[in-house]
Parts: structure tokens; sequence; C-alpha cells
């Protein structure tokens, strides 16, 4: 089988194993791809294998930036992966994903980022979960009255026919990236020329006394059911003036969903209980993004700047690109990957496990009390942080565990 950069000319297969692939229900996700499929940009890095005249499996790769600890990244956003069933467990994204990796080793690129269909399939290739993220669902009389917006006001329409709108959500977004403490990214324009053509989303933009905006939130209405799939604020005003929105809904929507929300989103400012008689509430880890780390090296000498006098010496397996295999040593002057050591190692763990010790989602605790960060010699864990080994509190310091959310 042959790998190939796609073209227009390929439009026509390229569609039908997008539609094959992803029978989609909802008819949100449906309009979206369609509008993926119909946008020329998806040509720019698409790739496919072909067995004869078949096309049999695809990806493609855009650049883009996500902040990790209040710093931009760059970013390849693998998308539109997509296999023939009886072409799958060959090892085709495996192999495709193999060359991304030695293209872009040497690149201005640190991280491969995806929305994967199965977390353990692409944690075998060196992905890991590296935000954290909640799913609330709850009946509407679980919404709490409380609203202290102070002048605030808000204005809503449909996010493709208004412009000025459209405008205001991005000055907001930048405000986000520019201050604040969650994983702003800056995605690919392809995603944002999708996302702004479609036709049943419509966007709420809180505005302060001087008209400035201060908050935004995306939703869509479907069978009385109120899906917010976006809700940021620049202060607390701007959460309560959106939030009175949700209120103006009472007679319309049984339930509010939100797909994707904050983890240290105050839950007790939107709801006042979590039971009540015949009513049903929710609260679900929905944490889904992934990363992967393209040149380790790179990497950690641009999130490590806070190193300790002494030294440590940390040995990282990549089971897929084998130029990240080794033992990379953190000192007060430098961190670089040793070539031959054949000292005493202090810690040890995958290329996966790293991804979220590296954006602050875990900690070297958290993962060393579920065996993933290993200490060598060391026999018990003890399920208590007085009694780990030191390594992990040196550990902690360099990565130190912090407020994790991605806002796309």
């Amino acid at each position: 089988m042959e790998l190939i950069k796609l073209d227009q000319s390929h439009r026509e297969s390229f569609e039908k194993l997008m539609k094959f692939s992803f029978p989609l229900e909802d008819e949100e996700e449906n309009e979206e791809v369609a509008l993926f499929l119909k946008n020329n940009r998806i040509w720019d890095e698409a790739y496919g294998w072909f067995d004869g005249d078949t096309l049999v499996s695809t990806y493609s790769s855009y650049s883009g930036q996500f902040k990790i600890r209040n710093k931009f990244f760059k970013v390849k956003f693998i998308d539109l992966v997509a296999t023939l069933p009886t072409y799958r467990k060959k090892g085709l994204v495996r192999k495709g994903l193999t060359l991304e990796l030695e293209k872009n080793f040497d690149s201005q690129f640190h991280f491969f980022s995806l929305g994967p269909f199965k977390q353990e399939f692409y944690r075998n290739l060196g992905f890991e979960t590296v935000m954290d993220s909640r799913r609330v669902e709850f009946d509407f009389d679980f919404l709490s009255k409380k609203t202290d917006f102070q002048g605030y006001r808000t204005k809503i329409g449909i996010l493709k026919e208004d412009s000025n709108l459209r405008e205001d959500l991005m000055q907001v977004k930048k405000w986000m990236g520019e201050n604040s403490r969650y994983n702003q990214a800056k995605i690919p324009e392809l995603y944002d020329e999708v996302f702004f053509q479609m036709s049943k989303k419509y966007v709420a933009i809180a505005y302060d006394e001087n008209s400035i905006p201060k908050g935004y939130m995306i939703f869509s209405e479907i069978e009385q059911i109120l899906k917010i799939t976006n809700m940021h604020y620049i202060d607390l005003q701007a959460f309560y003036a959106l939030k009175q929105l949700l209120l103006s809904y009472q007679d319309q929507v049984k339930k509010i969903l939100f797909t994707s929300i904050q983890p240290d989103l105050p839950i007790d400012l939107l709801i006042d209980n979590y039971w009540l008689t015949g009513k049903k509430c929710s609260v679900q880890d929905n944490s889904w993004r992934m990363f992967r780390i393209v040149n380790l090296e790179s990497v950690l000498r641009e999130i490590c700047k806070e190193i300790q006098d002494n030294e440590i010496y940390l040995k990282v397996s990549d089971g897929l690109f084998n130029q990240n295999n080794g033992i990379y040593l953190f000192s007060k002057n430098k961190i670089e990957r040793v070539d031959s050591y054949s000292g005493k190692i202090d810690a040890a763990l995958s290329i996966s496990d790293l991804v979220p010790l590296l954006s602050g989602r875990k900690s070297s605790y958290d993962l060393y009390l579920t065996g993933k960060l290993t200490i060598p010699g060391n026999g018990t864990i003890y399920n208590s942080k007085s009694l780990a080994p030191p390594i992990i509190a040196e550990l902690d310091k360099i990565f130190p565990k912090v407020t994790t959310f991605g806002i796309l």
C-alpha cells in the first residue's frame, strides 16, 4: 500500500470514507462534518493510504497553538483519522503518525493534538489526556435563581449570521489567551471557518456598562435541551449575566447540558442542590483531548524553568519513536538527553504518562500512586505523601500541578 498526499481529485473517495467511518446521527455533527468536507483547507495536509485505486485510510494535520503553563506551544492538530473496517489493525495509523513524527522532529511543532475515538488506541501511540473537563447535565429545576450581574447585559444571535457578535467573541477569546489560567488554543483557520458556518449555533455575549464584551456562551437548542458547548467569562458579573440568559429559557427547555466546562467552574453558583425528587443532575469527567510529544528534549527545555540544585536522571520510554527514548538529565544549568549513562536512575515513566505531568494535569505524586512513575529500587507504594520517595517532591517542584482546561 502507498501513502500519498491527497488533493481535490480525491474528494469523492475521501467523502465516501469519511461518511462510512463516521455514521453520525446527531444533526449538528452531520452538518459539521459536511462543512469540513466542503472546505478546501482540508487538502493543505491530508494524506491517504491506497490499496490499488481504493482509498482505505486517511489522516490530516493542521497548524495551531495551545497554551501550556502560560506559554503558547506550536501544535499539530491531527484530524479526520479514518480507516475502512477491513483494513484496521494493520498499523496504517501507526505508520502515518511515525512518518509525521519523523517529519516534524526538528520542526517548530512541540506536540500533536487530537480528539480520540478511543483513548487506549492512541495511548499506545504515545498520546495521553492533557487537560481536564467536566460534563454537567441537569433538569432545569436545578438551576438556581441567584444572579448579580450589576448592569451587565447580553446580546444573542446566530453565530453564522452576525459578524459583530463574532468579532466580540474573538475579542473575549483574545483576552482569555493573554490572561486566562486555562489552556487557550489558537486553532487552525479551518476550524474557525467551519464553526462560524454552523447554521444552528447561537452565541450570547455579555457586555459591561461600557459595552465591552466580557463573556460568551455558544449553545444550541435540541429537543428541549439547551446544549452549551462553550461558556467563558472575564469576570463574575459576566458569568451572572450569562446565567440570567439561561434562566430566561425556563418555559422553553427541560434540561441544560454543558458538554465541556472548566473543572473549577463554580457549580454551586449554577445549581442549589444535587438532588430533587424525580429530577436528574449529573457531573461527569469529560477529559478527552490528547497530546503527543514530538521532540521531548525541546519540550522539556521550554517548560522546565525552575530546576533545583540536585541533578535528576529521568528515564523516558517511547515505544513508537526511538529518538525520544533515553535518559534525561535535569540540572541547574541544563536539561539534556544523555547518550551514555550507567549510573543511578532517579525515576522512570513512559512518553504518554509524561504528557499530563508536563501540562500540570497530574502531579508526580499522582503518577507515582498509580504506578506510572516508577522509582527504581522502591518496593511498596504507600498511599501517603509523607512516605513517598523524596524524588517525588523534587519532581513536583519542577512540574507543579495546575488547573487545566482547553479552550478551543
